[in-house]
């Protein structure tokens, strides 16, 4: 009786070697796929502020002197709203509240649920 009791119990043992092993290899891919996820996120707003946000007249983009860029949507005014948890500044007030009014739930540059947007003065 006690031999198939140690047996069962190291055949316990293995099988949770075996699915602590499995559980660390599944994290392991999960955070490999959530930092490429990350980086194309990255380079897909890279690419989106480069196109539409932040463009003076003259082609400078408005925060190279530490200013804020333009609204992506009218580009007459100052971005002025920020998104929040992902920290994106691309709406002027009265756009931002067209976007929201239109119960847009994310952000418009990485797609991120916003939680909060906040108003940014500017001088």
């Amino acid at each position: 009786m006690l031999d198939k009791l140690s047996l069962l119990l190291r055949g316990k043992g293995m099988l949770m070697m075996i699915s602590t092993a499995l559980a660390v290899a599944v994290a392991g891919v999960l955070c490999y796929l959530w930092d490429d996820d990350k980086s194309r996120c990255a380079n897909k707003e890279n690419m989106y502020t480069s196109r539409c946000c932040g463009k003076e007249q003259d082609g400078k983009r408005g925060d190279d002197q530490g200013g804020h860029g333009l609204c992506c949507v009218c580009h007459n005014a100052t971005a002025s709203e920020l998104f929040l948890p992902c920290g994106h500044l691309v709406f002027c007030s009265p756009c931002c509240e067209e976007y929201v009014r239109r119960r847009n739930d994310s952000c418009p540059i990485c797609r991120q649920k916003y939680t909060s947007l906040f108003h940014v003065f500017t001088n």
